[in-house]
């Protein structure tokens, strides 16, 4: 019996690569098609959906209204609400599109450093470890949807070196940017990647010795990029800051100046990739500016994108963990390092307990945790699973400088293979950079805006080892893999990356909003709903303030001003102006939130002089801000 040939392998080879991906997208699709009704935060789909509304009324974005982002979201969403209707889900059938696209890239990118089988896993632990957790359609998953697909294109030029994937790297970095201003951290992270492969050498080439105005073209960006970071955190520059923001982007950059030592000089062929996939990046914004251009409204966009992100970077702010978490992520932290060369087997037992004695300090914490909890009379497993769920996720959180390190490692201890240590680079890019698009709001949800490209960096690190310690790091993405589908993926997206919090839904809260929510947001909304349809109409002008967008298209009507967070509203005399405008337009009823969550809340002066213009009032709902302070109304309604 003769042999198969090697092209009957190669098919053979390719056809099960797309079964498995296949396989991998109908999991994906089941497992997130449930999350299309259910679960929300008000604010934030509220903004998104009134954005939207808006738009579909003939506004425009930043000329007509605040949009929070670049506006290019907004267009997307509105194009969904005109074709699947004005609610809610119509966004979210957006996001299940993108999720779908952002875990193909996922098994794209990790096919390039591991067989098929690995790869899969990979991509549902970055799945798991997503969208899930907070299935609303925020600008923060597209920005890594697109970041992982020029990612995967990168790495398809590396292969290939055809001008197309460039082409396409670029479009996709032109249409984060349209969608949110983080997306130049991907646009610099693929510039370091065109010219670290440009440092490739040829196979046969021999290494030279890299001249001082040579290594200009690696260290000139490198600092660049080292100072723009540091620019950017300098109000909030703190130790966690440097290990989370700053260092892995310093730790990049010696891997590029690494690879240019280990390679070639070739300014020129590192300036026509550039522009290549410059003419991608441009293709986009210049049609999106063009649009603002003729509509007159080109200093608006500008004012939007630069003016407000600003505001918010200074105004939203959240702590990151302590940096002594580091101590519960050494079991990953030792497996990285022990992974640089190969023990001998007289060596290898005493590494494989030092690895297993570096989960001490976690599970000490743990055990701590659980010790702690004598009063509670909840069964023992809740109380086991609540005293690891922190320690668990955190574990990982500083990771990104540890993986960029180790990658400056592996490219001084491979000789032999300089080829790949570009395609190493492209990977840890967004590894150190992406990992921006926390700052400076840093609670958990965040962390899953961008742990998908942590996991593809550790992959493509471990991939690239001498021992990589493969059965550990499978072990560990398993374990990974279950807790995200145990303990986070079924909890509330407010308390992710503290506890875990199951919480009832029931629905849906209306036609509009066709979403399953908690029982309270059920009662309270159903009840403020129900209010303004009856003492408004549908389209009338109302007031609704602060920081709840949700109730003009909850309610279904117009909102009379251009903010939808009162945190960007900088005017002088603001509430003076308020009252003027509601007489103006003779507003017939006012909601105030009593828990906002970025803004002040209104003064007791303004809340005097509703009381003073709108002879009608009610309270909704209950808030209860702590065991010591009072309950207090949720909502106050006034109408006339």
């Amino acid at each position: 019996m003769n042999p198969p040939s090697e092209k009957t392998s190669k098919s053979s080879s390719r056809t099960a690569r797309w079964l498995l991906l296949v396989a991998t997208l109908l999991v994906t699709a089941c497992y997130l098609v449930p999350r299309a009704h259910s679960g929300w935060i008000p604010h934030d789909e509220g903004l998104l959906a009134h954005m939207a509304e808006r738009v579909l009324e003939g506004e425009v974005p930043h000329r007509d209204f605040d949009d929070m982002y670049s506006g290019g979201l907004t267009y997307l969403h509105a194009g969904a609400m005109k074709t699947l209707g004005r609610k809610l889900s119509s966004m979210r059938w957006v996001l299940l599109v993108a999720s779908l696209v952002g875990v193909a890239c996922w098994y794209g990118i990790a096919s390039h450093f591991a067989p098929p089988w690995a790869a899969m896993l990979a991509s549902l632990l970055c799945l798991s470890w997503s969208t899930p957790n907070y299935f609303a359609s925020l600008p923060s998953w597209y920005i890594l949807v697109l970041a992982s697909l020029t990612t995967w294109l990168l790495l398809q030029y590396h292969r290939h070196r055809q001008s197309r994937w460039l082409l396409a790297a670029g479009f996709c970095c032109g249409l984060s940017l349209m969608i949110k201003i983080v997306g130049l951290y991907m646009v610099a992270a693929a510039l370091l990647s065109l010219l670290a492969v440009s440092f490739q050498p040829d196979p046969d080439e021999k290494p030279k010795q890299v001249t001082g105005m040579e290594r200009l073209v690696s260290v000139g960006p490198a600092s660049l990029l080292c100072l723009l970071v540091i620019l950017l955190v300098r109000s909030h520059l703190g130790l966690g800051t440097l290990l989370l923001f700053v260092l892995p982007s310093v730790a990049l950059a010696v891997v590029l100046v690494q690879i240019q030592s280990r390679g070639r000089t070739r300014l020129g062929q590192a300036i026509r990739p550039g522009l290549v996939f410059s003419v991608g990046l441009l293709a986009p914004l210049l049609a999106w500016t063009g649009c603002y251009l003729a509509a007159g409204a080109l200093g608006d966009l500008v004012h939007g994108i630069f003016v407000l992100p600003r505001l918010r970077l200074d105004s939203v702010t959240s702590s990151l963990p302590p940096p002594w978490v580091l101590l519960w992520g050494l079991p990953p932290i030792v497996l990285l390092g022990l992974g640089l060369r190969k023990a001998t087997p007289r060596h290898a037992r005493r590494l494989e307990l030092l690895a297993a004695l570096s989960a001490l300090p976690l599970l000490l914490t743990c055990l701590g945790a659980l010790g702690n909890t004598g009063a509670d009379a909840r069964p023992l497993a809740d109380k086991l699973l609540d005293s690891i769920y922190q320690p668990l996720f955190l574990a990982c959180y500083f990771l990104p400088l540890l993986v960029v390190v180790s990658g400056i490692l592996v490219v001084k201890y491979r000789p032999e293979t300089r080829a790949d240590d570009a395609k190493l680079f492209i990977v840890l890019g967004p590894v150190a950079l992406m990992t921006l698009i926390q700052y400076p709001y840093s609670t958990g949800i965040y962390f899953c805006y961008y742990a998908p490209l942590l996991i593809l960096g550790v992959l493509a690190v471990v991939r690239s080892q001498a021992a990589g310690w493969q059965r550990s790091w499978i072990g560990i993405g398993l374990l990974a893999l279950l807790f995200a589908v145990s303990m986070l993926n079924f909890s509330s997206p407010r308390s992710l990356g503290v506890r875990s919090q199951s919480i009832a839904r029931q629905g849906p809260l209306s036609a509009r909003a066709d979403l399953a929510v908690n029982l309270q947001d059920l009662e309270d909304y159903g009840s403020l709903i129900e209010l303004l349809e009856r003492e408004t109409s549908p389209g009338e002008t109302i007031y609704a303030a602060p920081d709840c967008p949700e109730v003009y298209f909850l309610a279904n009507r117009r909102n009379p001003t251009r903010t939808m967070y009162d945190i960007f509203d900088t005017r002088n005399d603001r509430e003076r102006l308020i009252l003027e405008m509601l007489e103006k337009q003779e507003v017939r009823a006012v909601v105030v939130n009593m828990r906002a969550e970025f803004s002040r809340p209104l003064s007791g002066g303004f809340l005097a002089e509703l009381e003073r213009i709108f002879p009608q009032r009610t309270r909704i709902g209950i808030v209860h801000r702590g065991p010591v302070s009072p309950p207090t109304a949720r909502f106050r309604v006034y109408w006339r």
